[in-house]
């Protein structure tokens, strides 16, 4: 190393590792090369540092992002983020492909300007960058994103940019829509059939309560949801 840094006239950087009790220790050394006052090579100063700690961190950190990135992959997410000027500085996820897009395909555009068609969107992003959090289901390319706009701060508590988790929810939403779909049919005709539509919970408690043959019998649609099926038919025993 001396040789070297001798011989180039320059500052060089090494790192070595040693065994103490055991335990590698890796340290980092600057060695620059010290001149007489005639501009001739007189030897070599060093400065050591012990860098284990950072390199533990920085190994830590690594396999930290490393496991975040195959999770992110393997999940029907998009993690995504800008700095404080909208400005997006990451982009990943397997929900990415229903949208059209490859992990940061997006990177270093302006996310105003990309996502300018959608408002509703925007709006969350600039709360997200005012320091607020935000959530909201936002419609994008024929798709659902369940979304949470977080701000990234510094240490000091400043943003410098913002954080979205986004989780693909299309068929959920859709699944969801044709069932209250399905429901509200079903009430439809329910209500206009003379019988009546009951259900109860594994206590015997009546969870539903629907139907016009309700009226024969002295009773409103719902009227008797809360109550005990055991109470409301105690001494009838051809129903209990």
């Amino acid at each position: 190393g001396d040789a070297e840094v001798l011989k180039s006239r320059r500052s060089h950087i090494f790192e070595d590792r040693t065994l103490d009790g055991g335990v590698e220790r890796v340290f980092s050394t600057i060695k620059s090369p010290i001149f007489d006052p005639a501009g001739k090579s007189a030897g070599v100063l060093g400065i050591l540092r012990d860098v284990t700690d950072e390199e533990r961190t920085r190994d830590a950190l690594g396999t930290v992002r490393e496991q975040l990135r195959l999770v992110v992959e393997d999940a029907p997410l998009i993690l995504w983020a800008t700095d404080k000027t909208g400005r997006i500085t990451l982009s990943e996820g397997q929900a990415l492909k229903g949208l059209g897009l490859k992990s940061g395909e997006v990177v270093g555009q302006d996310v105003f300007k990309l996502y300018r068609h959608n408002p509703r969107g925007l709006k969350s992003i600039r709360a997200a960058l005012a320091g607020k959090q935000a959530f909201d289901i936002i419609p994008e390319a024929g798709r659902l994103l369940a979304t949470h706009f977080m701000p990234r701060r510094d240490r000091d508590g400043k943003v410098i940019g913002m954080l979205g988790i986004c989780r693909d929810v299309t068929d959920e939403e859709h699944t969801r829509e044709a069932l209250e779909s399905a429901q509200e049919r079903l009430r439809m005709v329910v209500s206009d059939a003379p019988v009546v539509l009951f259900a109860l919970d594994k206590e015997g408690r009546f969870t539903l309560s629907e139907g016009r043959g309700l009226a024969s019998i002295g009773f409103a649609p719902g009227e008797v949801v809360g109550i005990s099926a055991f109470e409301f038919y105690r001494g009838n025993d051809g129903i209990m």
